[in-house]
């Protein structure tokens, strides 16, 4: 228990150098140490049904928390939440095409619940494993990212004239979270919403007080729909397992073959355009090799693919990356510029679940997609003359 001791003390460093610099709840470095700090208290609790933290695992994770905070404690601006500036629509009645993409969403989420082997919700996961033999959401999933950039520049630029927007937004992204059985798909929306609230100030104590257990609960529903039935069901097991683990497992990961390409997992999205453009040259698979720690995992924190392709040298450039990317986005954002402050929102979820996986590099492709419709939006937006959005 003397590696996760040591880390919980170094996050409480960091949250007091945050504390004397001023860093909100919504700063890269509050949700840096918050992310971590909840992954060691895990440690504590459930460590003992895990495999031993190994000094691998300590060292890289030391490499790249302290530097991706220091980063972020450069970029740590003292002052009050920006003013919300003028609120900007698009100039397309685009709410009818929601309704026609939630009616869309429904139909695929019933043909493919009735397919497969297994029940209902085992079957819409299973589907979003990409497993061989089940339906495809399709180009609904190429819509996700157009989705979701239109839900955080509705919220915001939430007022009188887009509450139903705002709220068919809701619909849909919360419908495709059910249609993948992803718990991340329910956290995504909600995250992006409090980071807009909360660096604009405007996130009441109480309604963050209760969105936090009524997301878990959701989020262990989820995992209980999905779960293959005659299955025992262990909250300690699930929390253990998905806080804890991926770092265990970090520590007792294998090795990328030493005839992998340069940067095959950091640059994976590069080989997949050569593969699709020239052919022969497969990029390596998004999903990982199964370990036991000794529960099952394939997922070993956002450190994973730097430290396959470059070591422990890329573990420190990845958390400096991440330090830039996020330190200057949340600077622009509070200093009032909209589409810093929807890139922040909507990527916000690559923050916070470092501690599970990779979700930038590995699924680049989506998160460019996303800030591509951001900048998109920003573009064609127009200011709003009136309260009803006219």
């Amino acid at each position: 228990m003397a590696y996760p001791v040591t880390c919980i003390a170094v996050c409480l460093l960091f949250a007091g150098m945050g504390r004397v610099r001023g860093a909100s709840l919504w700063s890269p470095l509050s949700l840096n140490v918050g992310v971590w700090a909840m992954v060691f208290v895990s440690g504590l609790l459930f460590g003992g049904r895990f495999y031993p933290l190994s000094e691998r695992a300590f060292e890289a994770w030391l490499t790249w928390f302290a530097t991706s905070s220091l980063i972020y404690l450069l970029f740590t601006a003292c002052g009050g939440p920006p003013t919300g500036g003028q609120k900007r629509m698009i100039p397309l009645h685009y709410t009818p095409l929601l309704v026609l993409l939630l009616a869309w969403l429904a139909y695929d989420i019933r043909s493919i619940g009735l397919t497969g082997p297994a029940h209902f919700f085992f079957n819409l996961r299973f589907d979003a494993a990409q497993n061989i033999g089940f339906a495809r959401l399709g180009l609904l999933d190429r819509l996700y990212p157009w989705a979701f950039a239109l839900f955080v520049f509705e919220q915001v630029n939430a007022g009188a004239g887009n509450r139903v927007r705002r709220n068919l937004l809701w619909a849909v992204l919360l419908l495709y979270a059910v249609a993948t059985m992803a718990k991340f798909g329910l956290l995504t929306p909600v995250l992006a919403w409090a980071i807009i609230k909360g660096v604009r100030g405007t996130l009441p104590r109480r309604r963050l007080l209760l969105a936090g257990p009524v997301l878990l609960a959701l989020m262990v529903a989820f995992q209980f729909l999905r779960d293959v039935k005659g299955e025992p069901f262990s909250l300690v097991k699930i929390f253990g397992v998905y806080t804890y683990s991926p770092l265990v497992a970090f520590g007792y990961m294998r090795e990328a073959p030493l005839e992998a390409p340069f940067g095959a997992h950091v640059f994976r999205l590069v080989y997949v355009l050569y593969d699709a453009i020239l052919g022969g040259g497969e990029p390596v698979s998004s999903l990982q090799p199964m370990i036991a720690v000794p529960f099952w995992t394939n997922v070993y924190t956002v450190m994973r693919p730097f430290w396959l392709d470059f070591g422990m040298a890329g573990v420190a450039v990845g958390a400096a990356v991440f330090g830039v990317l996020f330190g200057s986005l949340h600077r622009l954002a509070q200093a009032g510029r909209q589409w810093a402050l929807m890139s922040y929102a909507g990527l916000a979820i690559v923050l916070v679940g470092q501690f599970f996986d990779d979700l930038l590099f590995t699924t680049l492709a989506g998160q460019m997609q996303f800030v591509i419709a951001v900048g998109f939006l920003a573009a064609v937006s127009r200011p709003v003359t009136d309260e009803c959005g006219r």
